[in-house]
């Protein structure tokens, strides 16, 4: 909303200065222009990503962390074997036959390696 009274034009960037954090929240908050509010100190970014066993190194920065670009010993979905995958793939199939008693008429279950 515009702070200014009537003019023509589009209207200037808000002149108000707010007390904000980084993308972060590592940083102490700042006071800024209200237009740059949004801001990165630069440091690590520090969450969590998705594969839950490595930390986000990217710059401070808005929105959700690009995939893990490491990778881990991860298990296959029938926990069988495990092999040295990117992190951001960690449901993989190691494609043998699950071979598991069935209760019903067939004996074994012919599915591909699953959970």
């Amino acid at each position: 909303r515009c702070l200014l009274l009537c003019h023509p034009g589009p209207c200037p960037p808000c002149p108000q200065m707010v007390r904000s954090k980084c993308h972060c929240g590592r940083s102490a908050p700042t006071v800024r222009r209200c237009v740059m509010r949004n801001w990165s100190c630069g440091q690590a970014c520090g969450r969590m990503l998705s594969c839950g066993h490595h930390a986000c190194q990217q710059p401070c920065h808005s929105g959700e962390c690009k995939p893990c670009p490491k990778q881990s010993v991860r298990p296959c979905r029938c926990g069988r074997q495990s092999q040295l995958r990117p992190c951001a793939e960690s449901d993989w199939s190691c494609q043998t036959m699950c071979g598991r008693a069935l209760d019903c008429s067939n004996p074994t279950c012919e599915k591909e390696c699953h959970s």
